[in-house]
């Protein structure tokens, strides 16, 4: 992790917002940029990394889920910040509706900045002004009057990131358990136990009966190890703190 100068800052600004303008008058279709709301010097860590990757992700299913396609895809990672920028098939309204639901609804939302960019080189403008990401006002008043420190705005930085991974891999370890209660299960023949062909020495349990409890939703209550346990070993847990852009 690096700290990067407001020079440099300013001039990756300057670099994305020249792709935009070469992506428009080359595909003259609506722009997504993805980027990380990170204050401060620090913009890229392992785990500000995973959260973009998690928030492309998302937004990659969000918009295959609504039969979206990209004509042309760019991401950039650099010590300035990550960032996405694609040229998508539909309509910019469509679009920023779909941005603003993966912002305002998931656990790191706060901390993603999917700018929609209409055909005249425009971004469209949200609804509803964004929330501070310390106190949770309104609007830019915060950030335009400087009210609260780098250190608080560190520590909200990277309680939304511990949050929001840990939700993240508690999510990939369910998936994992269930994957591997239903192989257990469906491995025939295993001698008096259940499997395909019969209940081996268990009368309370059959086949049936197994897959239901490996699909039950209250494991993730009843066991809990995904989010007590911390983030996972490729998710350090190491300074996630960045600060405010500029």
């Amino acid at each position: 992790m690096r700290e990067v100068t407001l020079q440099e800052i300013l001039d990756a600004r300057d670099r994305r917002a020249e792709a935009q303008r070469r992506l428009l008058k080359q595909l003259a279709r609506p722009l997504i940029s993805f980027t990380m709301n990170i204050p401060g010097p620090v913009k890229d860590s392992p785990m500000i990394r995973r959260a973009f990757d998690e928030g492309l992700r998302m937004l990659d299913d969000a918009l295959g889920e609504a039969g979206i396609a990209c004509a042309s895809r760019q991401i950039t990672h650099a010590d300035t910040g990550n960032e996405f920028l694609c040229a998508v098939k539909a309509s910019a309204a469509a679009v920023k509706e779909i941005c603003m639901r993966i912002e305002d609804g998931s656990p790191m939302g706060r901390l993603f900045d999917m700018d929609v960019i209409g055909l005249d080189g425009q971004k469209l403008a949200r609804k509803e002004e964004r929330r501070c990401l310390v106190c949770g006002a309104l609007g830019r008043g915060c950030a335009s009057r400087r009210l609260h420190s780098l250190e608080e705005l560190n520590a909200a930085v990277t309680r939304l990131l511990r949050e929001g991974l840990l939700a993240v891999d508690a999510d990939s370890v369910d998936a994992m358990v269930t994957h591997t209660l239903l192989e257990e299960v469906a491995t025939t023949p295993k001698p008096g136990l259940v499997d395909r062909n019969n209940n081996g020495a268990h009368r309370d349990m059959t086949l049936f009966s197994f897959q239901t409890s490996a699909l039950l939703p209250h494991r993730r209550e009843n066991g809990g190890a995904s989010r007590a346990g911390g983030l996972c070993p490729h998710a350090p847990a190491g300074d996630g703190s960045g600060a405010e852009d500029a």
